[in-house]
């Protein structure tokens, strides 16, 4: 899922994709340099949890761009290992694009000769890891005959009380991302400003079928209220996919 890091219009633009194995977590950074002036080189992102992961999540290699020119994208990555299997961590990371900046001629976009270069770095937008991270949108056909035979036994429900919320559209679309599974026909398209019904389907870690049911209503002042319940083939995999929205 590909999340902007910095505005459009900035002297570097950065886009991450998140890509989740099981065994390694990989961020992929897109990046453009926009200014005629500079070729950057050894171009990486630092990436630094909020929080103590180490138990957990473990860097294990960090890919540079050698060298960028004016709009000409490059990708960098940085790659960590799932250290505790069982776990599927929710983290934070500040991130900081790092690199060593020459000024170069504009028309050609060759450094000028003998320019060793300036080491320089530029802040980018924070980049978050949820449960969601860690589920495939897969639409699963017959939600109802799949939500009967997954059976209550393994089901989490719980109500959130969302004042941040101007509307149930603008609900639905968050939440749609925050689960990161795929929105059955009418899910994103309420009818209703009041009230509004949406399913959702996917495979967590691509293999445990899930589905999730949300029931919401709006009442201006106090936002929007949301029911959602979850089941899967697997009890805790329910559990961390309502974790996804607190």
């Amino acid at each position: 899922r590909a999340v902007d890091l910095t505005e459009a219009e900035t002297e570097y633009v950065v886009r991450c994709v998140k890509h989740v194995y099981e065994a390694h977590i990989v961020f992929q950074f897109d990046v453009t340099n926009t200014i005629p002036e500079q070729v950057v080189e050894q171009v990486e992102v630092a990436m630094e949890p909020e929080d103590d992961i180490s138990d957990v999540l473990q860097p294990v290699v960090v890919v540079p761009i050698p060298e960028l020119r004016c709009d000409e994208p490059g990708t960098a990555y940085v790659a960590f290992e799932r250290v505790d299997m069982d776990t599927f961590p929710s983290a934070a990371f500040a991130c900081t694009l790092k690199f060593v900046v020459k000024e170069c001629d504009p028309a050609t976009g060759e450094p000028e000769e003998g320019d060793e270069g300036f080491e320089d770095e530029y802040s980018l937008e924070a980049v978050d890891l949820g449960a969601g991270d860690f589920m495939q949108a897969s639409y699963l056909p017959d939600s109802h005959a799949l939500w009967e035979t997954l059976g209550a036994d393994a089901e989490c429900v719980e109500t959130f009380a969302l004042a941040n919320f101007d509307s149930i559209a603008e609900c639905v679309a968050r939440v749609a991302e925050l689960l990161g599974m795929c929105p059955l026909e009418g899910a994103l398209t309420p009818k209703s400003k009041a009230a509004h019904q949406a399913v959702f389907t996917g495979k967590w870690m691509g293999t445990t079928k899930t589905v999730a049911r949300t029931r919401m209503t709006y009442q201006k002042g106090t936002g929007v209220t949301m029911e959602l319940a979850v089941r899967s083939e697997d009890q805790g995999v329910s559990e961390l996919v309502v974790s996804a929205i607190a």
